[in-house]
C-alpha cells in the first residue's frame, strides 16, 4: 500500500531519518560522534541525522566504489539517484528509503540544472545534461515494487513530472554507473526561488501534509 500524503495519517517528524548502520568488522565509533571526521578516523561515512530542533551525526560503513558496484544486486533491484527531499535526513526519506540499501554518496557524470522553485520550495531537476552543475546526491538500491511509492511522491504522472536514467559517479569522479533519476520541465519552475544548485541543502521545503 502506498503511504498516504494526508496530513492527519502521515506526518512524519520534522526532518527526521537516519542511515542504517551497517555491520564491519572494523572498530564502530560511537554511534553519536562529535564530527563527521571522528566517523572517518575509524574508516566510517559520516552523515548527519536532523531531529525538531538538533542535529547530529551517525556513521555508516565506508565501502569502496568498487565493493558496491560489483555487488551482484538482485534483478528485483533498481538503483537511484536521489539529490533533494529523498536524501536521509529530509521530509521523504522516511517514507520510501529508509529500509533501501544505501550504496553511496555520489554525484552526476554531468551538469545538469537543480534549482528550489514551486510556491512549496521543492528541488526540481531538469533533464539538459551539460547546462548547470554537477549535482551531489545519494544512489540506493531500492525494491523494484518501491518504485511506485517514490514515484507517487515525486508526483510521476503529473504533467512535466518524470523519471529517467542518468550516469553518476564517485564524489571527486571514478568509475559510472547508471540509475534512475527524477526529473521535472520548466513549468515546475514557477516562481523560481535559487539559481544553479550543486548541493541542495535548502529547508523551507513544504511537505504536502503541511499544504
Amino acid at each position: 500500500m502506498l503511504p498516504s500524503l494526508s496530513r492527519r495519517t502521515q506526518a512524519p517528524p520534522a526532518f527526521s531519518a537516519s542511515i542504517a548502520e551497517q555491520r564491519s568488522s572494523s572498530p564502530l565509533p560511537a554511534k553519536h560522534p562529535a564530527s563527521l571526521s571522528s566517523c572517518q578516523s575509524f574508516g566510517w561515512q559520516g552523515a548527519m541525522r536532523f531531529h525538531p530542533g538538533i542535529a547530529s551525526v551517525s556513521c555508516r560503513e565506508a565501502k569502496p566504489w568498487n565493493a558496491w558496484i560489483a555487488t551482484d544486486l538482485s534483478a528485483a533491484m533498481k538503483t537511484v539517484f536521489v539529490y533533494g527531499t529523498l536524501k536521509a535526513g529530509f521530509p521523504f526519506h522516511p517514507l520510501a528509503l529508509s529500509e533501501a540499501q544505501f550504496l553511496g554518496t555520489v554525484q552526476t557524470a554531468q551538469a545538469y540544472p537543480l534549482m528550489i522553485a514551486a510556491d512549496f520550495f521543492g528541488p526540481m531537476m531538469l533533464d539538459r545534461p551539460g547546462e548547470g552543475l554537477v549535482v551531489h546526491g545519494e544512489l540506493y538500491a531500492v525494491k523494484h515494487d518501491q518504485l511506485p511509492v517514490l514515484d507517487r511522491l515525486e508526483d510521476l504522472g503529473a504533467s512535466g513530472s518524470f523519471r529517467t536514467t542518468l550516469q553518476v559517479e564517485p564524489e571527486g569522479g571514478g568509475l559510472r554507473q547508471e540509475a534512475i533519476g527524477y526529473m521535472k520541465d520548466e513549468s515546475w519552475l514557477k516562481p523560481l526561488h535559487s539559481g544553479y544548485l550543486s548541493d541542495y541543502q535548502d529547508r523551507r521545503f513544504i511537505p504536502p501534509w503541511n499544504r
